[in-house]
């Protein structure tokens, strides 16, 4: 009965970071897409003379995972480069996704061991 109830389990543990790596995948080309674009429309308003985006909610957009759509349309737009204290504030929300995700990796490396200790 025991041997049944952990393969249940660990069935359910697979299926799940299936589905939430899956989900997790689209969500990130979904916003770093939405991130590129909504950067990328700034510098357009910006060269038109119209009203810009404000940092706040591009900052915003890179802080919810659209980091690496910011960081291509910084460069390839040379879009806020000039602006120091947006670039600082750009590289520190990096950085914590950077820590995040290495804590984060490290916590799911630690729960996948309980399977190991298990017998799988």
């Amino acid at each position: 009965m025991l041997i049944i109830v952990n393969k249940i389990e660990l069935l359910k543990y697979y299926l799940w970071t299936k589905l939430l790596t899956f989900g997790s995948t689209i969500y990130l080309i979904v916003i770093n897409s939405l991130c590129f674009l909504t950067y990328g429309y700034d510098k357009w308003q910006a060269k038109n003379n119209k009203r810009r985006i404000s940092e706040f909610n591009l900052l915003l957009l890179a802080g919810v995972g659209g980091t690496i759509g910011g960081i291509l349309s910084i460069y390839l737009f040379k879009h806020k480069t000039n602006k120091f204290s947006f670039i600082i504030a750009f590289y520190t929300i990096v950085i914590l996704q950077i820590v995040l995700l290495y804590f984060g990796i490290q916590t799911f490396k630690s729960e996948s061991n309980i399977f190991n200790n298990i017998g799988y």
